[in-house]
């Protein structure tokens, strides 16, 4: 086992889950001061309640498809999702920032895709760290295919 491998869970992260939340507590209060009538201010405000009602399960890795632990060795990537199920996934893109990670995955064996945001206290802070290394020193034509990808 190499020092770049990781075999980590990941958990619900609760920076991800207060930035979601603030975003929805400013659009409230934007759609609050708003000129508008009242009945339709009433009707946003449900309809964003309703939005952070379906955004909540997925924010706290509770659907079948989350995903909630990451492996990667010398050669293979491996996630596991909620419902127990192992994958052996490929890693298409990447994107690595100071305070988080995005990993877009396709499977192997299935015709898949999945995508993973990790934020640091989603895994242990050396896991974090290597994770990122790991990414940052992978090849630089993919991290840039990201890039040509949302042109």
């Amino acid at each position: 086992m190499s020092v770049w491998a990781v075999n980590t869970l990941i958990k619900p992260s609760s920076k991800q889950f207060a930035v979601v939340s603030a975003f929805h507590v400013l659009a409230v209060v934007a759609i609050g001061v708003a000129y508008i009538p009242l009945w339709t201010k009433v009707l946003a405000i449900l309809l964003l309640a309703f939005m952070f009602w379906l955004s909540w399960r997925p924010l706290k890795l509770q659907l079948p498809s989350s995903i909630i632990a990451l492996a990667v060795d010398d050669e293979h990537w491996t996630i596991t999702l909620k419902n127990g199920q192992r994958l052996r996934v490929q890693l298409q893109i990447w994107a690595v920032w100071r305070y988080l990670i995005v990993l877009d995955f396709r499977a192997k064996d299935v015709d898949s895709n999945y995508r993973v945001i990790i934020w640091p206290d989603s895994l242990k802070q050396a896991d974090y760290r290597r994770l990122q290394v790991r990414l940052r020193l992978a090849g630089r034509w993919q991290k840039l295919r990201f890039l040509d990808d949302t042109i």
